[in-house]
């Protein structure tokens, strides 16, 4: 973690005045509020299970003892640390534990990640903080940026990929995607650029002397192997393990992605049926994927990285980042930075462009799944902890494909036999899988049905990126629309509209959401009710109580 170099004059300007662009676009500054008790309340709540370093500090547990409320304590500390703008020294230390990230060789320190672990008290201040910010949050960041704001979600970006891919496809339209690798995202961060950042979105004086106080003399040590080594300071980046820091590096990477999406030189996708919007990038806190034309558009684009990178201390990995082309490229006369990827392409754990993508990642996953399941086979669960297991361990390794692929009717097979061999411990059935699917009211045993269920998700995230989705001006609904316009129409859920452009020539993975309402019968559901839970009640409610022979209904139910 080295203190990143002072920006030059030039760029220094340039980021002044995509600052000043950028506030005059935001709302006024964040009430400037006095802090009360109850701010610091919540927080303290929700930390009684944080891991944090072997501090002075009184354990998590002791916070949650009704007969002794630490909350105007707390509030007395923070208060005196405003006053004399440091924190005690408990709460400037950090300790350092490293996390392999299953990729590389594990000699090489880039192949694993720095987490710090921070006093709690440290924690409350930065979840408080982080509350207060949630309200400006949804002004403050563009639709692009999908993390860290209320309402919006990753499957907002593998939506938009997954479609844009299909559009660029469909139109046959040259264009070239590329992910972009951050080098160190959180360690390069310079502390004087975010301090900068913060004042020029218009945070407020006291918001932005917190966050200074938080980063002033903060040292830490590294733990290895049972062992801390000696305290160093920390002169740049963000902390990966404060509940401040995933904020605090999105209002940083925001001037970058604002200084594409208005830079003319770099020409993005453009929307079917309005080629004023284009598509350009999209991002999940430090995952950057955009969509060029040209190379003229890559060039701009590394211009504008070097240039942000100066000013904050970034670097672009140009070897790791990645690029796909469409249609025809000359690359002896624009030879791209890139490594150019032949095949699939795995963005946000997800693989893309290709017939083979869907079912790669939902075989990723579900070896991941049989794997953790292979763990729990080890324990002696009753059939209610293992429909447990499967409910919250299980379901939700395999939920986070459908924000982009709609389940395969293979993988639905292996996916039933995986659950219920773990819940017999055997490849042969006892009981109907209908019935143990059933409510314990109903003679089952609330045995998740996951194919269902997955099934379900999908269809819910597709109703929520058009027909419930609030910000209907963003390039992205547009591109969503032009395929999903003509499903909402047969199905009655959506008005014609003349002024978007549609295609009558479903993807496949479109073709399975007429299909699910069919089989289910819910087309008579409104969209505003299409979520999953809401979805898994109404069809459940459906199943029919097991009798027994010679048990009146009465005491079956009872049973």
């Amino acid at each position: 973690m080295e203190a990143s170099p002072p920006p030059s004059p030039a760029t220094a300007e340039k980021e002044e005045t995509s600052l000043e662009e950028e506030e005059q676009s935001l709302p006024a500054n964040l009430e400037e509020e006095e802090p009360e008790t109850s701010h610091v309340g919540k927080p303290a709540s929700e930390k009684h299970q944080s891991k944090v370093a072997k501090t002075t500090a009184p354990a998590p547990e002791t916070r949650q003892e009704p007969d002794q409320p630490l909350g105007p304590d707390l509030l007395e500390l923070y208060e005196e640390m405003e006053q004399e703008g440091v924190m005690p020294h408990t709460l400037r230390e950090g300790t350092i534990t490293l996390l392999y990230k299953h990729m590389g060789e594990r000699c090489d320190l880039k192949n694993w990640r720095p987490i710090s672990l921070l006093n709690v008290d440290y924690k409350i201040l930065a979840k408080t903080i982080v509350n207060r910010l949630k309200g400006a949050m949804g002004e403050i960041f563009h639709p692009d940026q999908t993390c860290g704001v209320l309402g919006r979600r990753v499957e907002d970006s593998l939506a938009l990929i997954r479609d844009t891919i299909q559009y660029i496809t469909d139109r046959n339209i040259r264009a070239l995607l590329v992910c972009l690798d951050q080098e160190k995202a959180f360690d390069r961060v310079s502390l004087e650029f975010m301090e900068r950042v913060l004042q020029g979105f218009g945070l407020g004086e006291r918001f932005c002397n917190y966050v200074r106080i938080m980063y002033t003399d903060i040292f830490s040590s590294v733990m290895v192997n049972g062992w801390k080594t000696d305290h160093f300071p920390i002169r740049s980046g963000v902390r990966q393990g404060c509940p401040l820091s995933p904020s605090l590096f999105v209002l940083v990477i925001e001037l970058l992605t604002e200084y594409i999406r208005k830079n003319p030189n770099i020409r993005g996708i453009p929307t079917p049926g309005d080629a004023k919007k284009e598509v350009k990038c999209t991002l999940y806190m430090d995952d950057v994927t955009l969509f060029c034309m040209d190379g003229k558009s890559v060039q701009s684009l590394l211009e504008a990285c070097k240039d942000f990178g100066k000013a904050s201390g970034a670097k672009i990995n140009v070897d790791k980042s990645q690029a796909k082309l469409f249609g025809r490229w000359d690359l002896c006369n624009e030879p791209l930075p890139f490594p150019i990827e032949a095949g699939l392409v795995k963005i946000l754990g997800i693989w893309f462009r290709g017939p083979g993508a869907a079912a790669k990642s939902w075989n990723e996953r579900l070896a991941k799944g049989k794997q953790k399941l292979g763990f729990w086979s080890l324990r002696h669960l009753s059939i209610e902890g293992k429909a447990l297991v499967l409910r919250n361990n299980t379901l939700p390794v395999l939920q986070y494909v459908t924000q982009a692929w709609p389940l395969l009717a293979n993988v639905a097979r292996a996916g039933n036999s995986m659950v219920f061999h773990f819940v017999w411990h055997s490849k042969m059935d006892r009981v109907k899988r209908t019935v143990m699917h059933k409510e314990h009211r109903k003679g089952g045993k609330v045995v998740p049905d996951i194919p269902t269920i997955l099934r379900a998700f999908f269809v819910c995230g597709c109703v929520r990126i058009t027909l419930t989705k609030e910000n209907k001006d963003h390039s992205a609904y547009r591109v969503f629309c032009y395929f999903l316009l003509p499903v909402w129409r047969r199905l009655g859920w959506d008005k014609w509209e003349n002024a978007t452009m549609f295609n009558w020539d479903l993807p496949w993975y479109y073709k399975e959401i007429e299909k699910f309402v069919a089989e289910v019968g819910l087309n008579c559901v409104t969209p505003s009710l299409w979520k999953p839970r809401t979805i898994h009640r109404l069809i459940r409610s459906r199943d029919i109580t097991e009798r027994v022979s010679d048990l009146p209904p009465a005491t079956a139910t009872r049973v």
